[in-house]
């Protein structure tokens, strides 16, 4: 809710879902494409819910926390 409810970028919504999940800053490629998946819709909160899904099944997620 904090992500979808920020008047922050998008850049630092992420880097925050990203330090918030996997305890790191996004590397740029994951940025770009995180960034412009949730951007290309006019609401984003499926968006920003898959967003997150995908960074809890990731295998960095999964074999380090």
């Amino acid at each position: 809710d904090q992500i979808l409810t920020s008047t922050e970028s998008w850049e630092n919504r992420v880097t925050r879902m990203y330090l918030s999940v996997l305890n790191r800053a996004p590397k740029p490629k994951e940025l770009e494409a995180f960034v412009s998946y949730i951007k290309r819709e006019p609401k984003p909160d499926a968006a920003v819910e898959d967003a997150i899904w995908v960074l809890l099944n990731s295998s960095e997620f999964r074999f380090n926390h």
